[in-house]
């Protein structure tokens, strides 16, 4: 069968795409090989130089890497990640204005706040490596931060005021409780402290 590709997605130069399949808004990077039957969901990444072999699904907003690729992420643990680091470098990107990832570990109260804590750390510096690359797919180059601290929007507060930061961006994966759609602690705490304005990213309903 024929290449489908999806509206609103770019592919970047030097790519190949045979007989496979893009949902809407993806982003091929430059040089990625993508090969028959692949099926790559709406608004996934496919990083540069990346191959994606026959018959592999990259499911709705992830990222792969790799040769071949694999799916990394998402970024954080929600499916969000990739969209709200877009619309950050969207919003940023024409001001040339400083764009910062941060992840925090929360950190147990039984544990000091210096604690080692190395499958986290990991995890943490793999997640900020991955943003790094979504923001050099999308042509962007982002400051990245790994924070350690009791509760994760006291950081995210603490962190902009440092660096005097204009705008917080926050993603919401779509998820519901009782029946109603649950806004986690987080995004409610940084809506409620932060000192400057704050723009959260709510996921569409999955279905």
């Amino acid at each position: 069968g024929g290449t489908e590709i999806g509206a609103g997605s770019t592919v970047g130069h030097n790519c190949t795409i045979h007989a496979a399949s893009l949902g809407e808004e993806c982003l091929i990077g430059n040089g990625a090989t993508v090969l028959d039957g692949a099926r790559i969901g709406a608004r996934a990444m496919v990083a540069a130089g990346a191959l994606v072999t026959p018959e592999t699904e990259i499911p709705e907003g992830m990222l792969a890497l790799g040769t071949p690729a694999k799916v990394r992420g998402p970024l954080a643990g929600t499916s969000v990640d990739v969209e709200v680091l877009r619309v950050a470098i969207a919003l940023g990107k024409p001001a040339k204005a400083e764009i910062v990832a941060i992840h925090v570990i929360e950190v147990r109260w039984n544990l000091p706040l210096d604690a080692i804590l190395e499958p986290e750390s990991e995890r943490g510096e793999g997640v900020l490596d991955d943003a790094v690359k979504v923001a050099e797919q999308a042509g962007a180059h982002i400051e990245t931060e790994l924070v350690q601290a009791r509760e994760a929007a006291a950081a995210i507060i603490d962190t902009a005021r440092d660096r005097r930061s204009d705008l917080i961006v926050l993603g919401m994966p779509f998820r519901k409780r009782l029946g109603r759609v649950y806004v986690g602690k987080t995004v409610q705490g940084v809506y409620v402290g932060a000192h400057c304005a704050v723009l959260a990213y709510r996921q569409e309903e999955t279905r």
